[in-house]
């Protein structure tokens, strides 16, 4: 699963990337619990498409100025 947030994302479709990784996330939690080192990882490669996310939007909106 957190291949094809990789995938995803290296094509720009951070949305999708963010989707995925958002049930990726869901599925480890309800497995694993909030204790494990997977779920760990799943939350910090979600974190990772929402830093993205907001640093192009941040270029953007300079862009813009």
């Amino acid at each position: 699963m957190e291949c094809k947030k990789a995938l995803e994302e290296s094509k720009g479709d951070l949305a999708k990337a963010e989707s995925l990784l958002t049930r990726a996330l869901t599925i480890k939690l309800k497995a694993l619990g909030t204790n494990h080192d997977s779920t760990a990882t799943a939350f910090h490669n979600l974190g990772k498409v929402h830093q993205r996310g907001v640093r192009e939007h941040q270029a953007l909106k300079r862009k813009d100025d």
